[in-house]
Parts: C-alpha cells; sequence; structure tokens
C-alpha cells in the first residue's frame, strides 16, 4: 500500500511538471545580431532584484563556481542556488 501511494505521488508530480512546461509561452526566436542577444540579456537581467541578478552574473558571467559565488557573497550554496533557480 505504501508503495503504491509513493507510486501514485510521483505520477502526480510528473504530471504537474508537464503540465506547467506546457503552460509555458513559447520561447522567441533567437536575435540576428549578436549585439541584439546582448541588449536582451541586459533588458532580462536588469528585470531581476539585486540577489539574483549578483548570482547570475557571478556564475554565468564571471564563471565562479556556487561554492565560491556562495562565499562571494556571504550565503550558503544552497541560497545561491535558489536564487540562481529562482532567477531562470
Amino acid at each position: 500500500a505504501v508503495t503504491q501511494s509513493v507510486d501514485a505521488q510521483r505520477r502526480l508530480a510528473r504530471r504537474k511538471a508537464r503540465d506547467r512546461l506546457a503552460a509555458r509561452p513559447e520561447a522567441e526566436p533567437p536575435p540576428e545580431r549578436p549585439d541584439e542577444l546582448q541588449e536582451m540579456v541586459r533588458a532580462g537581467l536588469a528585470k531581476l532584484p539585486e540577489a539574483e541578478r549578483e548570482a547570475v552574473a557571478l556564475v554565468f558571467f564571471e564563471g565562479l563556481t556556487r561554492q565560491v559565488a556562495a562565499a562571494v557573497v556571504g550565503v550558503n550554496r544552497d541560497t545561491l542556488s535558489a536564487r540562481l533557480t529562482a532567477a531562470l
């Protein structure tokens, strides 16, 4: 009975995840010029809260690991990872 309950919970979680993915709007086609892409990235970053923007910059643009970036910011790695997840 326990196994069946766990299996049912997993099926429900997978179904919810599929539904969330299906509900996302279609992505815009990539711009034809690199400067357009840079502008789109800058605009997207500007919309993020400071903590999330800092996490993205350190990990994706500076190339720091999550552990090192977390130390730079002064938070633990899980907090930094949560900020990255929220930003993306």
